[in-house]
């Protein structure tokens, strides 16, 4: 088992112990995510206030904003469209976020290259998520 699930699984574990004990939590992890064998290892911020939406950064290295790649100006991620499907609280960050945060790695990475973003897209004109 690489080391990145092991941390991931853990995060995951200890986020299970403290919904059992309390209603209410944030939680926040740093870690490292390769979407695919020859990418480089990017590192990411998550947090995830109960009730909220998560939220993902990439960290190292550095991505500059452009909505182009679908971003909000905070720098966070835009993952999916929470106009079409908004966040439960019964979803798994491991089955969504997670997953979804190395498939978007893979969209950038091709988009540095080609210059056109391939993935899924939403519109971000005038949009705000709500938290």
């Amino acid at each position: 088992m690489s080391e990145g699930k092991q941390s991931w699984d853990f995060a995951y574990a200890m986020l299970n112990v403290i919904t059992r004990r309390f209603h209410t939590y944030r939680i926040r992890v740093i870690g490292k995510l390769q979407p695919a064998n020859v990418s480089p290892v990017y590192k990411i911020e998550l947090t995830y206030n109960y009730g909220n939406h998560p939220m993902v950064w990439i960290m190292d290295p550095s991505i500059p904003y452009e909505s182009a790649i679908h971003m909000y100006a905070d720098n966070s991620l835009c993952l999916y469209d929470w106009r079409e499907q908004s966040w439960k609280e019964s979803y798994h960050l491991y089955d969504t976020i997670i997953p979804w945060t190395a498939e978007w790695l893979l969209y950038y990475e091709i988009y540095k290259m080609t210059g056109k973003w391939i993935g899924r897209s939403a519109s971000h004109d005038g949009a705000k998520r709500i938290y």
